[in-house]
């Protein structure tokens, strides 16, 4: 592994050093990475662009470390403020991490991680808006198999999209395929997880507008259960975050 050059004795009597930042090196235990700041890596755990089984080490440390083991993604592991009325903490994405985002795309992407671990959902999609012409597109995913919708356009006549424009946050269970006629809009949402290699129980949906514009839709899809009720208030406050943004 290559580490960073240390200053030479002369250039480090020149003057005052200027004040470091932790730089990291991350590998999967193929391929190393490096050095990048606290920031990136954080972005990158955040993201899901680090899966959690990489290790990560600092040129000063004498051995790898796993992620877990890091108080700075520690910080980034803990619950996110709205995930629950009182003050105690569950799995999330800091608040002030989404407020935070360069733009809304980042902030969407955080959000849509966010509102995964807040309901333990199994896979989740942000469609976002492209106008005047294109309507809504995939254009964040996580979750085993539904990568390959990134890029797909909802259909601007899809019933899920109808409730997005009505601003309504949408709790479903998988309907019965000969029976439940009345689930169309959570029919939509299925076909867009039918990539997912397990059996879906549930499928959920909250718009995020940006004023009186519908700005996104994020989609949920959960296996081991239908989403609760109380899901659809965790959602909300969740696209309420990115409307501040």
């Amino acid at each position: 592994m290559i580490l960073a050059e240390k200053p030479s004795a002369a250039s480090a009597s020149a003057g005052p050093a200027p004040p470091r930042t932790s730089l990291w090196y991350v590998t999967n235990g193929e391929s190393v990475i490096g050095p990048v700041d606290t920031e990136l890596l954080l972005r990158g755990i955040t993201s899901s662009r680090i899966p959690n089984d990489c290790m990560v080490i600092q040129e000063s440390w004498g051995s790898w470390r796993g992620l877990h083991q890091i108080r700075e993604a520690a910080r980034i592991g803990r619950p996110f403020s709205w995930a629950a009325c009182h003050t105690d903490l569950c799995p999330g994405i800091p608040e002030a991490l989404v407020r935070r985002a360069r733009d809304a795309g980042e902030a969407l992407l955080f959000a849509m991680h966010a509102a995964v671990k807040a309901t333990n959902a199994t896979a989740g999609l942000v469609h976002r808006s492209r106008h005047p012409f294109v309507g809504l597109v995939t254009s964040s995913a996580v979750g085993e198999g539904v990568e390959d919708e990134l890029g797909q356009v909802v259909p601007r006549h899809d019933l899920a999209l109808d409730r997005a424009r009505r601003n309504e946050v949408l709790i479903g269970s998988i309907p019965h395929p000969s029976r439940d006629a009345d689930s169309q809009a959570e029919r939509a949402i299925l076909r867009r997880f039918s990539a997912c290699n397990r059996e879906l129980k549930g499928v959920a949906m909250v718009p995020v507008f940006d004023g009186g514009e519908l700005l996104a839709m994020i989609e949920l899809a959960r296996a081991d259960h239908p989403f609760r009720a109380k899901d659809a208030a965790v959602l909300r406050k969740i696209a309420d975050v990115v409307c501040v943004k």
